[in-house]
């Protein structure tokens, strides 16, 4: 059977791109006969170290730290040792590291995977203005840590093509990039019932800052709320999400008087009920890789506004399966919501064609198959290169032989 281990920073009950994606792909590949283990840092004390997760093993790593102004320091430096011994323990239980970001877990894997023959994997979890091997610039010995990457690690999976250019841009060949996107869960049965009256619009999105950007826009979708309730005042949107930035979100909300029509929901472990009683989703982010949500979102056949960034691109054909706005704009982002309200035949042919295009590519066992035979193909190069790698030692061996006599 094959064994893979899943090292992700944060995992359950913190719900990210990140994490929503390792917990599906996780929980396919159980279903197809891989042994899973998420492997993730133990940040939260109430929950338990090691649980299972829909038959997926899920185990804690204890990571100390030190809390200074409500902000948790050294985890970091304490996490790389920890998921390093782990790895190190528990080697012969694995033959597989995948890691969802190119960050700390990223280097620590590598160096066991040198140590012990291990294959390892590191997918890229953001692009654009925020990739990965810049932020890794930001933690403990960062910079040496990317060099270490960049010039060692061999298998690298790219999200979407704007990734892609990332890895590239870092001097990574790309010969070492596989492109795998994201996938999600397919409600066979679903069927989008548009309403003639929008009433509720939704986003879904970690409220928090990477290198101080608010990544996921939610300050210009707070703001494109102004133009579109002086119209239709009716109308609510909810914020599906929580981090660090909620009180800064409740105070702009606050001040914009916008308290009736705009909610913050908090984390949810389930969003599917709050996507299928939605009329829109709407995503304003200033940079992504894959949006987990957004292809969510068109699985249950909701017309989506969202910006032209990163994997948003590659998704979206503007006009057929949801509408692209430039980013940074919420006059162009407010426009094209209130386009959509009023137009119900256009929210039907955006709804119908983006459950089209996430049934057709993007379902979570298309990829799940795509990683199997990304396994496969790198198991089949290991055993060639081990093949190569005895037949020159023999020949060495047998030319010194000859040499002595």
């Amino acid at each position: 059977m094959l064994k893979v281990v899943f090292l992700i920073n944060q995992f359950h009950p913190i719900i990210g791109g990140a994490e929503r994606q390792a917990e599906i792909l996780a929980r396919k590949l159980t279903e197809k006969g891989v042994d899973v283990t998420i492997v993730t840092g133990w940040w939260d004390r109430s929950i338990p170290k090691d649980e299972v997760i829909d038959r997926v093993k899920v185990h804690r790593c204890f990571i100390p730290w030190i809390k200074i102004n409500n902000t948790k320091k050294g985890g970091s430096f304490f996490s790389s040792i920890s998921y390093f011994f782990y790895l190190l323990f528990h080697r012969n239980e694995y033959d597989i590291i995948q890691c969802f970001q190119v960050y700390n877990e990223a280097f620590v894997a590598l160096i066991i995977g040198k140590l012990f023959g291990k294959i390892v994997i590191a997918m890229s979890s953001s692009g654009g203005l925020t990739p990965d091997l810049e932020i890794i610039e930001d933690f403990w010995a960062g910079k040496f840590k990317k060099r270490y990457i960049i010039n060692h690690l061999k298998h690298f999976v790219a999200l979407s093509e704007d990734c892609g250019r990332g890895f590239i841009e870092e001097g990574i060949s790309s010969s070492n990039i596989n492109y795998i996107t994201n996938g999600v869960d397919i409600n066979v049965e679903w069927k989008k019932n548009h309403s003639s009256k929008v009433s509720k619009i939704i986003t879904v999105a970690r409220l928090t800052k990477i290198r101080g950007i608010d990544w996921k826009g939610i300050d210009i979708l707070i703001s494109s709320m102004r133009k579109i309730i002086l119209e239709f005042p009716h109308i609510v949107l909810d914020i599906i999400g929580d981090g660090p930035e909620k009180k800064t979100y409740i105070r702009s909300i606050e001040s914009l008087r916008l308290n009736n029509n705009i909610r913050l929901l908090g984390e949810k472990r389930e969003v599917e009920p709050y996507l299928q009683n939605a009329d829109i989703f709407v995503m304003a982010s200033r940079t992504e890789g894959m949006s987990n949500a957004l292809l969510e979102a068109m699985s249950y056949g909701l017309p989506c506004v969202t910006t032209s960034v990163g994997g948003n691109r590659e998704i979206i054909n503007h006009g057929e399966n949801g509408l692209l706005v430039e980013p940074e704009d919420p006059v162009g982002l407010g426009e094209a919501i209130i386009e959509l309200i009023r137009n119900q035949s256009l929210r039907e042919k955006i709804g119908r064609g983006a459950r089209r295009t996430v049934v057709e590519g993007y379902s979570i066992d298309t990829i799940a198959e795509k990683y199997l035979e990304f396994y496969k193909r790198l198991y089949i190069e290991k055993d060639e290169y081990k093949t190569r790698t005895r037949k020159v030692l023999s020949q060495k061996y047998l030319k010194e032989r000859r040499s002595r006599f």
